[in-house]
């Protein structure tokens, strides 16, 4: 046995490479491309394989994921198979393929192959013991008490107990709360009140008293300057049209009527202008003003009722009027 297979052995012996002793196949020159080659063997602790060009291999079935070898390399598959699937990687056919199954490589491994196993097995120093040296026997901490007792701690009591605590606490002499509460010699105000418009503790207490529900009251607006809403502020093109008042009528006027002044100026006699709550449908339940001359201004006072939102509808004929006026005089309240 020459130089290199002592060492190999000794590897073996040392238990640095171990393989078992079985079967060899080798495709002897036979062609093996893209197509697999089933060979069948007699495996139990795995198998080796070496081959001259890249190959695909699968493992006992042939729907099994493919497995690359490269060229030339050697791989113990230390897993159970008794059927190895082969195809070369490329379409080539002159790929020489060895496969070792259960059997002592030393035997069909090239000197060149040995050498450089060896090479790469003595690389590796596994050392059989660690030391560690200046490593106390053992820790020892000294004065440490045995016990730690806390002295004098009050204990913590389970239960509280209240003495002399009445059963039951009684208010006597209480006054009666009373269900309601009346007001006699009330004294009635009028708009123009002078004590009403001066205080206004008792102009909150008037309008809180009216905003029950006892009575509706007209506020009247004053007298304007200019006028709310002129031509530019309509849109007119034969449809309805929302119309909202909400920057000239307060939220309590909502739901209410609205007290407005119209202008219109027509080149015709046939122009109109007309007015209704937003929701209304009926012709009937809406309010109109027409030219009945051509240039004249004609003028109507008309009260609509907005909706919550403040809003009302109007609808304008087209194209002949010219000039177009709104103004709002004053609105109901509750």
């Amino acid at each position: 046995m020459n130089n290199i297979s002592q060492n190999f052995c000794r590897l073996i012996a040392q238990g640095k490479i171990s393989f078992p002793n079985n079967q060899y196949w080798n495709n002897g020159g036979a062609v093996v491309t893209t197509t697999f080659v089933c060979v069948e063997l007699s495996c139990e602790l795995g198998f080796s394989i070496l081959c001259s060009d890249s190959i695909f291999i699968k493992l006992n079935d042939e729907n099994n994921a493919e497995i690359l070898m490269d060229p030339g390399g050697l791989r113990y598959i230390a897993n159970s198979t008794s059927r190895i699937y082969v195809r070369s990687a490329q379409d080539r056919v002159d790929v020489d393929v060895k496969i070792w199954s259960n059997i002592d490589l030393t035997e069909q491994l090239t000197c060149d192959r040995l050498e450089e196993l060896i090479k790469i097995v003595e690389a590796i120093e596994i050392p059989t013991t660690i030391e560690v040296s200046n490593f106390p026997a053992s820790i020892q901490v000294s004065n440490f008490p045995a016990s730690i007792q806390v002295s004098n701690f009050p204990a913590i009591p389970t239960s509280i107990q209240v003495s002399n605590f009445p059963a039951s606490i009684q208010v006597s002499n209480f006054p009666a709360i009373p269900t309601s509460i009346q007001v006699s010699n009330f004294p009635a105000f009028a708009l123009d009140n002078t004590l009403l418009s001066s205080n206004t503790l008792l102009t909150n207490i008037y309008n809180a008293i009216l905003g029950l529900g006892v009575g509706m009251r007209y506020v009247n607006r004053g007298d304007p300057v200019n006028f709310d809403k002129t031509f530019a502020d309509f849109t007119l093109n034969w449809n309805w049209q929302d119309l909202d008042l909400s920057a000239l009528i307060p939220i309590e006027a909502a739901s209410h009527l609205v007290h407005l002044r119209v202008q219109l100026v027509a080149s015709d006699s046939t122009s109109y202008i007309r007015f209704r709550t937003k929701g209304n449908v009926n012709i009937i339940n809406i309010a109109e003003l027409n030219s009945p001359v051509a240039g004249e201004e004609i003028e109507s006072d008309f009260e609509i009722e907005c909706d919550i939102n403040r809003k009302i509808q109007y609808y304008g004929s087209v194209p002949n009027i010219t000039a177009l006026n709104l103004t709002v005089l004053g609105w109901w309240r509750s």
